[in-house]
Formats: C-alpha cells, structure tokens, sequence
C-alpha cells in the first residue's frame, strides 16, 4: 500500500469522528504526493528525469486545481485527468479545501 493509499485509510477514521474539514485537507494531501510521485515516475519514464529537480523548483505544490501544475502534469504523463467524471467533484473540493486552510471554514 502506499502512503497516499494509507492517508486515505486515515481518512475514514476522521469521517467516523465527524472530523470532515481535517478530512478534507487530509484527501487533499494524500493526492498532492501521489501527483508528486507520478511525476517523478513520469520524469524517468520519458527519460527527462534530469529536467526534475530544475522544474520542481518553478512549482509551488502539486495541487492539480492550479492550472499550470496540471498543465505540466498532463504534459509529462500523458494523463488527461481533467477530462475524468471526477475533475468537476475534484475542482469544488480543492476550493473548499483552501477556504478550510485560508478562511477558517468548517464542514
């Protein structure tokens, strides 16, 4: 299982508990380091794993909803993620996810 798979797991303890803003943010996380492994994957896939580390220093996470970071995901692996069922689900949670972390919102 890896760790990405086992944040989720987390995650339905804190549903349980009613804890769904940490929840949230938690799901979030979880998926900003599967991006980040995917990449990196990807990288080496297409033997560029040299360009890494010059272009992880232009990003500021590895959250898709910004748009140039799935620009440049969508780029490397081919994956055209913003065209799945989920994208639109995807977009009003990454939302709610930044009003919990900059507003202070609860759910």
């Amino acid at each position: 299982m890896t760790y990405p798979q086992r944040l989720v797991h987390v995650v339905n303890d804190l549903i349980a508990a009613n804890e769904f803003s940490i929840a949230v943010v938690l799901l979030h996380t979880a998926a900003e380091i599967a991006v980040e492994r995917r990449l990196s994957e990807a990288f080496t896939e297409r033997g560029i794993a040299d360009l890494e580390d010059p272009i992880g220093d232009f990003l500021n996470g590895f959250n898709l909803e910004n748009d140039r970071i799935r620009n440049l995901f969508v780029a490397v692996t081919g994956d055209q993620i913003h065209n799945q069922p989920f994208w639109p689900g995807f977009k009003e949670s990454a939302k709610r996810r930044n009003e919990i972390l900059h507003e202070g919102l609860t759910i």
